[in-house]
């Protein structure tokens, strides 16, 4: 499993404070080695789906006020082999 930054994640994570940048790291980490479907299921991350013109992205928290959208998608590599890819849409803080 590939876990990639759309260029608008990668802009806005500059301006996120430290502890939220290790959140999702730590969260790219765990997708990368246990894979998407047994990190969905650790409660924590409140991974659920987005709908509305959201609709095709999933949401999880990164704390009680940040969020990260991504959604999954595949890619052809220089072989002809699928692979897997989350590609990371945003990082920002929720409105409440």
């Amino acid at each position: 499993m590939v876990v990639r930054l759309s260029r608008n994640a990668s802009k806005q994570l500059r301006k996120v404070p430290p502890h939220i940048r290790k959140s999702l790291n730590f969260w790219i980490l765990s997708v990368q080695e246990e894979g998407i479907e047994l990190v969905r299921r650790i409660p924590g991350y409140h991974d659920e789906p987005l709908t509305g013109d959201k609709a095709g992205r999933r949401s999880i928290r990164l704390n009680r006020q940040w969020r990260a959208e991504y959604i999954e998608t595949e890619a052809e590599d220089a072989e002809g082999i699928f692979i897997d890819i989350i590609l990371i849409m945003e990082v920002h803080p929720h409105d409440y």
